[in-house]
């Protein structure tokens, strides 16, 4: 229930997000790089197959339709950046509410899918000013996010979790404003099917 995470985070940082905002980059490598990683190159993609084009005109205007703003740092890669308010009004109760992805957009040790941010957070030797990682998350301004101040998130996170088993035809409706929502770990398969409704 972000109602109560919103309510039981430590404050400081709360206020600090709602008054700094949020921003996210996506780092997009140039196709000759590689971390040495086979799973994490996987994931940070070159910009060349994520635009389907190898002209920087071309990709930065699929950038700009996008409403996301392009950056070439100087290792040649592509990242683009997006800033949010990092809260935003529910839109039937005009409650101003917690809604960004650091959790889950922030490499460090306690975070990602199937380790992937945690893996980021391993080959941070990697990377540099002059080549981002592909993930990073950031105060709207700029400002880092200390890694040290997520950890009571994920805390908080834990201990508000209400997991359960999916049965067959099981059907959930959630509000996307008042609820985070994600998966555990399983095995085997599994089909999911998501509407999003206005």
């Amino acid at each position: 229930d972000v109602r109560r995470f919103d309510e039981t985070m430590p404050k400081e940082f709360r206020d600090e997000v709602k008054r700094r905002g949020v921003r996210y980059s996506r780092n997009f490598r140039l196709p000759d790089w590689e971390s040495g990683d086979a799973f994490l190159d996987s994931l940070h993609l070159t910009w060349h197959d994520v635009f389907g084009t190898t002209d920087k005109a071309e990709a930065e205007e699929a950038c700009r339709k996008m409403g996301v703003e392009p950056r070439w740092e100087k290792n040649g890669s592509l990242s683009v950046l997006y800033t949010t308010p990092g809260f935003v009004t529910h839109p039937r109760t005009g409650r101003d509410i917690w809604f960004n992805q650091i959790a889950s957009q922030s490499p460090n040790p306690w975070a990602g899918v199937e380790g992937f941010m945690e893996r980021i957070a391993n080959f941070a030797h990697l990377y540099s000013e002059d080549a981002p990682p592909p993930y990073a998350t950031t105060f709207g301004d700029g400002g880092v996010i200390a890694t040290e101040r997520l950890k009571p998130i994920y805390d908080l996170l834990d201990s508000l979790e209400i997991a359960f088993p999916w049965q067959r035809r099981d059907v959930m409706l959630l509000d996307n404003f008042y609820v985070f929502h994600g998966r555990n770990w399983f095995t085997g398969p599994r089909d999911v099917q998501v509407a999003l409704l206005g």
